[in-house]
């Protein structure tokens, strides 16, 4: 970047506003701003080592409502910088801190905004891996999804990919470097998303499991195979794309009401039968996987600080055995004595002079 390119960004920069610094950390600052009155906008100020240019460039590619709009990039001296859209709302988290869970009929609406929008990410390469209730903004139009912040393009035959670990609770496993993040991963974190909002408690806690089974009492068992099936330890057991998953909460019957959510007709009763056929093997199944998986996410971290407590220890023990033996070692300006040499006799020197 030449000076005339570098004076006109700072320019740019410059002409923004600061309305309200919304996170600050290692990485960077994001901040409410406005310019010459029109906003708010988001900015984003990220590292320059840590900027994946390709994913925002990719995302000024994405057509979904429910993505950001990109509206200006730049470049500073230690800086990329990436000006979006402001969705007035109030962030998932919030909102289930103050309301409550959903209700069946909302969180499977929920759900399908949320695969409309991974869905177009995954469509131009990019995967969000932080899907989280802070992540998702509930507006007037329904659930946006943003922070875009660890997000990375798809790499096709990576064994695995960085070590951006997402929320823990709602990251997949292969986050924790088992294998490389794919639209699957995502689609992971839609279904625990979903477990979430049915019962506000967050997917790492021990009563979730036995919460998801209460809340999911009474409602359409296709439901409950939807979120088992998303969040399976496998990749390869849960929905291949997040339209895949789409397509199977859109239509699903709601208990309040007895309608069924947008874009379906009526449910037969042979496909009724079949899906309470299924529950009962998904429910054994898939709980077992979400068991194995936060037994292993727990060994990993036990292992993690066990490997930590030993090298410190191997250190400070290291540490001592070299002050002990240096301790012990001579001093180099006391050499050691030697050996006493018996000085001659008088009589000694006399007979000695004789026998000369």
């Amino acid at each position: 970047m030449n000076d005339s390119q570098l004076m006109h960004a700072m320019s740019i920069d410059d002409t923004y506003r600061v309305e309200q610094v919304l996170a600050r950390g290692e990485g960077g600052i994001t901040e409410l701003v406005t310019i010459d009155g029109a906003g708010p906008f988001v900015r984003k100020k990220m590292r320059q080592e840590l900027a994946r240019r390709n994913v925002w460039s990719a995302l000024t590619e994405c057509s979904s409502p429910r993505l950001p709009r990109v509206e200006a990039t730049y470049e500073l001296p230690e800086h990329f910088v990436v000006v979006y859209d402001f969705v007035p709302g109030q962030s998932l988290s919030k909102r289930i801190e103050q309301s409550g869970p959903l209700t069946p009929k909302d969180a499977t609406s929920l759900g399908i905004e949320l695969c409309e929008a991974a869905g177009e990410l995954h469509k131009h390469g990019i995967i969000h891996r932080d899907i989280s209730p802070n992540n998702i903004v509930i507006a007037a139009d329904g659930a946006h999804l943003i922070d875009l912040g660890i997000a990375r393009m798809c790499v096709e035959g990576a064994s695995k990919d960085t070590t951006s670990l997402g929320t823990w609770g709602y990251a997949s496993p292969e986050q924790y470097g088992f294998a490389q993040t794919d639209a699957r991963s995502d689609v992971y974190s839609i279904g625990r998303i979903l477990g979430f909002a049915l019962t506000g408690i967050r997917p790492d806690d021990e009563a979730y499991e036995h919460a998801l089974e209460d809340a999911l009492k009474g409602t359409s068992a296709k439901l409950e195979h939807a979120i088992r099936r998303a969040c399976s330890f496998e990749p390869s057991a849960r929905f291949q794309s997040a339209t895949e998953m789409a397509e199977e909460l859109t239509g699903l019957p709601c208990p309040e009401s007895g309608e069924r959510c947008p874009n379906t007709g009526e449910q037969t009763a042979s496909a009724n039968m079949q899906a309470q056929s299924q529950k009962p093997k998904a429910t054994s199944v898939e709980s077992k996987w979400q068991v194995a998986s936060r037994l292993l996410f727990r060994i990993v971290l036990a292992c993690a600080i066990l490997a930590g407590l030993l090298t410190i220890g191997g250190i400070a023990i290291s540490s001592f055995q070299a002050a002990r033996e240096k301790a012990a070692a001579p001093h180099p300006r006391h050499k050691a004595a030697s050996p006493a040499v018996p000085r001659p006799r008088p009589r000694q020197i006399r007979r000695a002079m004789r026998a000369t």
